[in-house]
């Protein structure tokens, strides 16, 4: 005799960002979002400035395709592919894309109270 579940369908889904990747187009896309964060994919084109800005989340950015330099005040590091970047909340910085385009993936967390 089989039993009934009242257990919740899992919310488990693959998402393949492969398609998703568009190199030489600045593009956006938000993957997941739940309360407390969301998964976005950014691509920027090659030679691109995204201009100084700060996020009030927790951010680890991954590299997927390109190589990309991330600014900190005087501070500056050299991303490629497969790098990932820890940032704090309301961390002023910006992004310039090397000569060939870039894909980033920005993983966001609002800090906890």
């Amino acid at each position: 005799m089989s039993q009934i579940s009242n257990a919740q369908p899992k919310e488990s889904r693959t998402i393949s960002l492969q398609p998703e990747i568009t190199p030489g187009n600045k593009s956006t896309r938000v993957l997941f979002n739940v309360p407390n964060g969301k998964l976005v994919l950014v691509s920027l084109p090659a030679g691109y400035e995204w201009q100084e800005h700060a996020t009030p989340n927790h951010a680890l950015v991954q590299v997927l395709y390109g190589n990309c330099e991330f600014f900190f005040g005087p501070e500056k590091l050299n991303l490629g592919p497969g790098d990932l970047l820890k940032m704090g909340p309301n961390e002023v910085h910006y992004v310039r894309a090397f000569q060939e385009p870039v894909t980033l993936l920005l993983t966001l967390f609002k800090p906890t109270r």
